[in-house]
């Protein structure tokens, strides 16, 4: 867990569980929706800003039940000039709306409900609708409708502070002789994301 200081992994440690967080994002928008906040049918620009509506392909047409079935044709912030950044620059994205910037400009992989495509964008849309439905942060809404009511106490979400100081630590190794880094810079822009920042142990 931790080669610095000798520690070992132990079965109750956080771990990040990457894209299985967007089950949680979708439970609560749907939870927004059972409380008439949202509909299936809202239109995603109502909830998002004008660059963002201008700038990405697809959001003016788009409605919820388009990002929760990847049917959006939104492209996705996954490509190469996103993963060079996250490999050369630590901390460069600490909003949501960061990882659509890597899709302003870009076509849209098909029109709205034509196909599917999966793509994370959809789901850092969703963190954003949520917040703005809401009138809360991600963080208290994965506390207030997961987390506390089915008593998952390891769940853990924060924008800022990513990893929780007991997290085990990552290591890739780079280099010939074998040496192995600490691997959080490849990991911490992911771990603010409505698409796959959630971070909670085997037993939860």
């Amino acid at each position: 867990a931790d080669l610095k200081n000798n520690r070992p992994m132990r079965s109750c440690d956080r771990m990040m569980v990457a894209s299985i967080s967007k089950p949680f994002t979708a439970a609560v928008i749907m939870k927004l929706i059972d409380d008439g906040l949202l509909t299936l049918e809202s239109e995603v620009k109502n909830y998002v800003s004008a660059e963002i509506t201008t700038k990405v392909a697809n959001v003016s047409e788009a409605k919820v039940k388009h990002l929760l079935s990847h049917r959006s044709g939104i492209p996705d912030y996954y490509n190469m000039e996103q993963l060079l950044d996250q490999i050369n620059t630590n901390d460069r994205i600490t909003t949501f709306e960061g990882f659509l910037e890597y899709v302003y400009g870009k076509k849209a992989e098909f029109e709205v409900d034509e196909s599917y495509s999966y793509s994370n964008n959809n789901f850092v849309l969703l963190g954003i609708i949520a917040e703005q439905a809401s009138g809360k942060t991600l963080k208290q809404l994965y506390q207030e409708i997961i987390f506390d009511p089915l008593q998952l106490s390891s769940g853990y979400f924060d924008m800022e502070n990513p990893f929780p100081a007991d997290m085990p630590k990552g290591y890739v190794d780079v280099f010939a002789d074998d040496t192995r880094i600490e691997s959080e810079f490849l990991y911490r822009d992911e771990a603010r994301t409505p698409d796959g920042g959630i971070i909670i142990n085997n037993l939860d």
